[in-house]
């Protein structure tokens, strides 16, 4: 039987946003067809499974756990420090971060028990991997292509942050540029990071679509509580952004014919709480019942315009049978035709717009929402995730 190990920056539980659901699938799709032991840091907040049994039906064979803050710019001391041995040494502060002697040296012990067929690793953790046992293949879990994040975030940050971040980004480009030369496979969650990756090594490149457990009974309120809806993690700068925008929209529409709209998720800063709910949206924080919510939301709305990868959210409103309203990069990452269970919007303006057309004629609504189970279906169950995967270790010379 095949082993594989996986590390990841931070570890998947609770499975509380867009990285760590897809941590979770990656780890179950392995789990099919070999032992994954898996490695990872856990911050502060986060419960600490200690063996596989808190994770049922992901195949885990063992865990390596390293408690460490995953947030460090929280830690001034240490982020000074680090940012002093990146001008030091030439490397990313975002992989600088988290060099750790304890994971080091877990990872020596477990590369010694397990003699991995195949080792799978995000970016940061690539650093772990040098003392592979000889004919061990290494793949690069890219769930994101980190240097045009902090490309983009160079025009956001104050102006004297804007060397470090700009720095960051071309350290970044080289670092990745240099990984995707020196492994033997790279797992992308988008053909569109794939497409960009490709133009820069002829290593074989795989997309594994991203896959959602669907509800196993969909309910659709014929008169849903919320015209519209945004659920994501705030405390990620382009999705506090998004949410920004469509304050600004809401504020803009006040002499229209109102909308419930309901903002959900945890992080978001107390003074733009208010103002949404000044502009007529419901705050609703961490929604522990999700069918719930979906049942009663009438759309998704998603007026995202920075970011990469896939807007996992997006396809989670989808696989509960809800309607998307989004924009262009919204809907990166998910495949099948644009308008199944979809409008497409360029600013949150028209997607407000489009939720008031939705609200008005609630039968258009209901044809999207069946769209948007079909799409599901057909590009992103789990047997299309469980083949491109099955196809990624075939090109990296994994026999399964």
């Amino acid at each position: 039987m095949a082993q594989f190990l996986y590390l990841t920056h931070e570890a998947p539980w609770p499975a509380d946003a867009g990285h760590k659901l897809r941590y979770t699938q990656v780890i179950r799709s392995l789990g099919r067809l070999g032992q994954v032991h898996f490695a990872a840091f856990t911050g502060p907040d986060a419960r600490d499974p200690r063996t596989p049994q808190e994770v049922p039906g992901y195949g885990t064979k063992s865990h390596l756990l390293v408690p460490r803050p995953i947030r460090i710019r929280r830690r001034p001391l240490t982020l000074l420090r680090t940012g002093i041995l990146s001008l030091i040494t030439g490397a990313p502060y975002s992989e600088l971060k988290f060099m750790d002697a304890r994971m080091t040296q877990g990872m020596k012990q477990v590369l010694h028990r397990v003699q991995p067929t195949a080792a799978l690793a995000t970016l940061p953790m690539l650093q772990y991997l040098s003392a592979l046992p000889q004919g061990t293949k290494r793949i690069l879990d890219s769930h994101n292509i980190e240097h045009l994040l902090w490309e983009q975030a160079a025009s956001l940050v104050p102006g004297h942050l804007k060397p470090f971040v700009r720095r960051e980004a071309s350290l970044l480009k080289a670092r990745e540029i240099k990984a995707w030369n020196e492994v033997d496979c790279i797992l992308t969650i988008c053909d569109e990071d794939a497409d960009t990756i490709r133009s820069m090594t002829p290593r074989p490149v795989v997309t594994v679509p991203p896959v959602l457990d669907a509800p196993e009974v969909i309910n659709i309120s014929s008169s849903p509580k919320y015209d519209g809806a945004l659920l994501g993690v705030w405390t990620w700068g382009p999705n506090e952004i998004a949410l920004r925008d469509l304050l600004n929209a809401l504020e803009r529409r006040r002499s229209k014919t109102p909308l419930r709209l309901a903002i959900a998720g945890r992080g978001i800063r107390p003074a733009l709480a208010q103002n949404l709910q000044r502009a007529g949206a419901e705050v609703l924080g961490h929604v522990e019942d999700l069918a719930g919510f979906y049942r009663n939301t009438r759309c998704v709305i998603a007026p995202y315009h920075l970011g990469g990868g896939v807007r996992l959210k997006v396809l989670e409103a989808l696989t509960h049978g809800v309607p998307v309203l989004g924009t262009p990069l919204a809907l990166r990452g998910i495949r099948g035709d644009p308008q199944m269970g979809t409008l497409m919007g360029g600013e949150a303006d028209d997607l407000l717009e489009q939720a008031h057309a939705l609200r008005q004629d609630p039968s258009s609504g209901d044809a999207l929402a069946q769209n948007a189970l079909l799409r599901v279906a057909q590009f992103h169950g789990e047997h299309h995730a469980h083949s491109a995967l099955a196809d990624l270790l075939a090109k990296a010379g994994i026999p399964i």
